[in-house]
């Protein structure tokens, strides 16, 4: 499967998003939808069905875990890359058990978020285990 075109980011900090814009952009993602709540962000999951989905976890409600949890429910396929300042071990599990491909840090410098970015575009792009080869889809 090629690597994600599409994303969208959800992050209730301005700076955060266009971070991650600029950051996802210089990867080679060209359709990029933004959201600082996560009402807005499922609405936006919804009209676009991005490949990839950048998220915080401290967004307001529904919470970064909980917004993990609807957009899976929504398509148990999604790629979600959760991008936040929390690194307690309890919150990286918690995110990783609701089924983030990745868990990247905000707080490291900026070459290493966008090497972390990179390989976690790469996990996104690759079909899940239940997922079937591309072009046996029905």
């Amino acid at each position: 499967m090629p690597r994600p075109e599409t994303a969208l980011i959800l992050d209730e900090d301005p700076y955060a998003i266009a971070l991650e814009r600029e950051l996802l952009e210089s990867l080679g993602v060209t359709s990029i939808w933004d959201a600082e709540t996560s009402e807005e962000g499922l609405a936006l999951y919804r009209q676009h069905q991005p490949q990839v989905v950048v998220c915080d976890v401290t967004m307001p409600v529904p919470s970064g875990h909980d917004l993990v949890s609807r957009l899976l429910e929504l398509d148990p396929l999604a790629a979600v890359i959760v991008i936040t300042a929390r690194g307690d071990v309890k919150t990286v599990q918690a995110m990783h058990e609701r089924g983030a491909v990745a868990y990247i840090l905000k707080q490291i410098p900026r070459e290493q978020m966008l090497k972390l970015l990179d390989e976690a575009l790469d996990v996104a792009g690759e079909p899940a285990e239940d997922e079937p080869p591309e072009g046996a889809r029905t």
